[in-house]
């Protein structure tokens, strides 16, 4: 998912596209075919080629190779969603996204790193209730920094403080110059609609690439007055 989040900003401020439509569909489709894929294969094919169960010694052996695939597999959709984040390095976010892409890939790298070593380093890791458990507690804890170091301080200030966190992002978006892709209405929040603004914006990335970019603007309509009674 955090790919797909990735290829979604590269596809709209790089390429200088609207990521809709068709696209989205493939690309959804892609990210739920390779889990249904993997499925299958670890489903179909033998289990002396994937993972298999051993009552002898209640745990699970799983073929080498196997490992080596998946662990490949993992670092590809990493390298490949790197490549697209450092070719929106000069890219101008607003909405943190420079905060959320860094800190996945901070998580991202420690728990590879770990969970490789862990898998195809340590021989005794599978039938080492330490090691395991310690593999464990590290991915759990990687995912929850990752969620709550980009979702914290907005959960809190959505809590506290509402109406100025709403403010503070007003305030963020006019000092990006984008008052006139959105309208304000802070009081009248059930009329926020997205729709397509069309019109190019010329934006340097690096010294060579001139790209047009399509922003959503955020049309306000407004709410029709409630009739006095006679």
């Amino acid at each position: 998912m955090f790919s797909l989040r990735c290829y979604s900003l590269y596809y709209v401020f790089y390429k200088g596209k609207a990521f809709k439509g068709t696209v989205v569909y493939l690309s959804a489709g892609l990210v739920v075919l390779s889990i249904a894929l993997f499925g299958i294969i670890s489903t179909v094919v033998p289990t002396h080629l994937t993972t298999k169960y051993l009552p002898v010694i209640d745990m699970c052996e799983t073929n080498r190779n196997y490992i080596i695939a998946v662990v490949v597999v993992v670092w590809s959709i990493a390298s490949f969603t790197a490549v697209m984040s450092w070719r929106m390095r000069h890219v101008s976010f607003c909405f943190n996204e420079r905060r959320e892409i860094f800190t996945s890939f901070v998580v991202i790298i420690i728990g590879g790193i770990l969970n490789t070593v862990c898998l195809l380093g340590i021989d005794v890791y599978p039938a080492s209730l330490a090691w395991r458990t310690a593999l464990v507690y590290v991915n759990h804890a990687g995912i929850c920094v990752g969620y709550w170091v980009i979702m914290g301080e907005a959960t809190f200030n959505c809590i506290f403080d509402r109406e100025g966190y709403l403010q503070y992002w007003i305030d963020t978006l006019k000092e990006d110059e984008m008052e006139r892709q959105y309208a304000y209405d802070a009081g009248n929040e059930a009329t926020l609609n997205l729709v397509e603004y069309t019109e190019p914006m010329s934006t340097m990335v690096g010294d060579r690439h001139t790209l047009d970019r399509k922003w959503l603007e955020t049309a306000i309509e407004d709410t029709p007055a409630t009739p006095s009674n006679p």
